[in-house]
């Protein structure tokens, strides 16, 4: 049994950070009902640049957000359409949008409306800037909110630049997937469903947590750092002799030191004044790099990598998503999950990066056609007749 098997969800969600937590709450056994608009439907279903290439007939960003869901096609702003979702909260756990509060309230899908009709309904909504402060009603996307929450003032070199795989909005799905599992649990314990909300600036704000703790508590902002000149030598990444990139992750670099010079072949700095500790080699830092910059360059990524893992020392290699889907670290440890794809056939998914003993997370059906459910849904959950369903699609309720 999976643990939310039982549990439905009403998806009005767009793009990828709400999608992106149903799709959660799907892989662990709920049922996911998609609600898009009939003539074209969620926008993320044609964004095809998420991609290299065009010619692959998935639409991968769409198959990622939206695996273990059912499509309903409904026109919300007819009547007979928010009858049929109204229909449908009576008998729903969680219903979840991240449309603009004023948006909801027009179409009669804002909480006290959806309260009204069910009492223990967990009613989530995803927002760009919050629901107070002057930019409540600002629309928002990905890049904004990286540049808003501070990440990107001190990340990489040069120009900010966005980080790559929509990391707001994958890390606000995370979030807002924990708040609605949050509240299911308090749910259990009082009998009664509540209201939620997640921003992607405050996901942001949390994910850079340290850095604006500091300056909290300090008044100083954290310095972006070129590499030539990161205090701690060990914490930071070297050319290779091909072209790799090799990262050391020894942020207490002094039980490291003697084993790390021992494996480089540095045994004649380990004792030098100016290196002697962690102290002294964050004053020195910029003659340290230097050395191991021109040392690094020597060897290619796969030799310093066999030195390396002779050691207890921590490092990586910066690795590229071709090498990462095939790391027999992700696979053996079921990071990603086969799947027999209706349309391409035999291929794989991207999976949760938690286990349980009880209840694996898992991809069962792939991303949903629009609307490829709306019978199944209307008639076998709404209680729909088919000739009503047949009225609702001569007026144009349905496709």
């Amino acid at each position: 049994m999976l643990p939310l098997e039982g549990v439905r969800v009403l998806d009005m969600t767009i793009w990828q950070q709400g999608p992106v937590a149903t799709m959660m709450l799907g892989d662990l056994g709920a049922e996911v009902i998609k609600i898009e608009e009939p003539r074209s439907g969620d926008p993320g279903r044609y964004l095809r640049s998420a991609t290299t290439g065009t010619d692959y007939p998935l639409c991968v960003y769409f198959e990622a957000n939206n695996r273990n869901k059912k499509s309903l096609a409904i026109n919300l702003r007819l009547a007979p359409g928010r009858e049929a979702l109204y229909r449908l909260v009576a008998g729903a756990d969680v219903f979840v949008s991240n449309y603009r509060t004023t948006t909801l309230q027009q179409m009669g899908l804002d909480y006290p409306s959806l309260r009204a009709l069910n009492p223990r309904l967990v009613y989530a909504q995803a927002t760009g800037f919050g629901l107070a402060g002057p930019d409540k009603d600002r629309p928002a996307f990905d890049i904004a909110a990286q540049a808003r929450g501070g990440m990107l003032s001190i990340s990489g070199h040069g120009p900010p630049g966005p980080i790559g795989a929509g990391m707001a909005d994958q890390y606000g799905a995370t979030c807002l997937a924990y708040g609605l599992m949050v509240a299911l649990y308090m749910r259990e314990r009082t009998g009664e469903g509540q209201f939620l909300e997640c921003s992607l600036l405050g996901c942001q704000a949390f994910l850079g947590n340290i850095p604006l703790q500091s300056y909290l508590f300090t008044k100083t902002i954290v310095p972006k750092r070129d590499r030539a000149a990161v205090l701690n030598p060990l914490w930071n990444v070297y050319g290779t002799q091909d072209a790799r990139w090799f990262m050391l992750a020894m942020v207490r670099s002094d039980p490291y030191w003697h084993a790390f010079c021992e494996t480089v072949g540095l045994q004649s700095l380990e004792r030098e004044p100016r290196f002697k500790d962690h102290a002294a080699r964050e004053g020195s830092s910029p003659e340290l790099i230097a050395i191991l910059d021109q040392l690094f360059a020597t060897r290619t990524a796969q030799e310093w990598s066999r030195l390396f893992r002779e050691r207890d020392l921590v490092w990586e290699v910066v690795r590229t998503y071709d090498e990462v889907a095939a790391d027999p670290q992700l696979r053996d440890n079921g990071h990603i999950q086969g799947f027999d794809h209706p349309v391409v056939g035999p291929t794989e998914y991207v999976g949760q990066p938690v286990h349980w003993e009880k209840g694996e997370a898992t991809v069962r059906s792939s991303a949903p056609e629009l609307g490829q459910h709306t019978e199944e849904v209307l008639v076998g959950l709404a209680g729909y007749t088919w000739e009503e369903i047949e009225g609702l699609r001569a007026a144009g309720v349905i496709p």
